[in-house]
């Protein structure tokens, strides 16, 4: 009976040393199958971040441009000052690109371009919009209309600061300036972050009240940063702007010559010649007057 007892025990031990064992490896398979979702799970995740904030193979974008007094709130009085300038409002998904890229930058130079001209752009804002929204004067420079579909490129080389620059003036009342550094600083350097060889400068006169333009003649570089740049600038005045005053055309008199020998002459002594003139007494001019009442 005693033995019986002891196989049976033997028998149960063995069994629950199996069943523990075959629990045990489930146990591990299924740590080891949650370890490999949670793995793929964590690979997936990091795949779609990276993914997502991997910078874009190049920075073109093509967007409806509309002229910069569509924007809703263009009467605020931050957008004024764009209309004469070479900023403007640009797509919030452009900033998400560029915030991607490893090493920023304080200033992000675009070209904006159809099929056949091209113009330098920085950007004013990013707003949550499909349009990007230009100054009119550039659209005029690309020859496009209100809706017209622009390629947006950015400048991802650096864009060196300017040296030299040459500006055509394209109004006489420029000369009118008094102060041409002030307009300079002012108007052209606080508006034009950056510009390009060729394209055309707008900007507003305070002193003359009035638009003024400048065709970039030449500039070193090309396409050059005049921020916080030791740019030397020329302007090429026309010569036709300079008021020509026609000359004072003094009339030339012919001197009148008299004779001076054998002219009868009604005066005293009835000719005149070269004799040198004697002074007559009070008694002489008394018996001339006498004689010339008694001719009478």
């Amino acid at each position: 009976m005693s033995n019986l007892n002891s196989e049976n025990n033997n028998t149960n031990g063995y069994q629950s040393s199996s069943q523990n064992r075959r629990n045990n490896n489930n146990n591990n398979n299924n740590n080891n199958t949650r370890d490999q979702q949670f793995n793929r799970v964590l690979a997936e995740s990091r795949e779609e971040f990276e993914r997502e904030n991997k910078p874009p193979d190049n920075f073109e974008y093509y967007y409806q441009c509309q002229p910069i007094v569509y924007f809703p709130w263009y009467s605020d009085e931050k957008h004024k000052g764009i209309e004469y300038s070479n900023r403007v409002i640009l797509p919030e998904n452009i900033l998400k690109d560029l915030s991607k890229l490893e090493n920023g930058k304080e200033l992000y130079i675009f070209k904006i371009s159809n099929e056949n001209r091209s113009v330098i752009i920085t950007p004013s804002e990013f707003v949550m919009s499909e349009v990007a929204y230009l100054p009119n004067h550039i659209l005029q420079q690309l020859k496009s209309d209100n809706g017209d579909v622009l390629k947006i490129e950015l400048l991802e080389e650096d864009v060196l600061k300017g040296e030299t620059c040459t500006l055509l003036v394209e109004q006489p009342e420029y000369l009118k300036i008094q102060n041409v550094k002030e307009m300079l600083e002012n108007s052209i350097i606080s508006h034009y972050s950056a510009i390009q060889q060729g394209e055309r400068i707008l900007i507003y006169s305070d002193e003359l009240d009035m638009e003024l333009s400048f065709i970039v003649k030449e500039c070193t570089p090309t396409i050059m940063s005049i921020t916080d740049s030791d740019l030397e600038v020329h302007f090429d005045i026309p010569e036709e702007f300079f008021v020509k005053k026609e000359p004072i055309v003094i009339p030339v008199i012919e001197p009148v010559v008299l004779p001076t020998n054998n002219i009868e002459y009604p005066g005293i002594g009835n000719t005149i010649d070269e004799s040198p003139i004697i002074p007559l007494s009070k008694k002489d001019i008394r018996n001339a007057r006498l004689r010339r009442f008694n001719q009478m």
